[in-house]
């Protein structure tokens, strides 16, 4: 018997599902990738920049929506491959 229910929510990789405080600036990252959802741009690589103080939620944010992007875009059969670079 373990005392824990999921190790895993003990790692510093761990992302959950819903971000509490950063509704907004996830839906915002959401509109700035909606027209590739909705296959309005073909091939075309998008960047974004996330700024902000240390511990404010960017990281979590650009894997929660890039497991959003795959998840979404997986759905309606087209490839999608995300790049993280941390460049601390």
């Amino acid at each position: 018997m373990s005392v824990f229910k999921c190790r895993e929510k003990l790692s510093s990789r761990y992302i959950p599902p819903k971000l509490p405080h950063r509704e907004q600036q996830i839906r915002l990252l959401m509109e700035f990738f909606r027209d590739i959802i909705q296959g309005e741009v073909q091939n075309l690589p998008k960047v974004i920049q996330l700024v902000g103080d240390v511990g404010t939620g960017k990281t979590s944010s650009a894997y929660l929506i890039s497991r959003w992007l795959t998840t979404e875009l997986t759905r309606i059969g087209q490839k999608f491959m995300y790049i993280y670079i941390n460049l601390r």
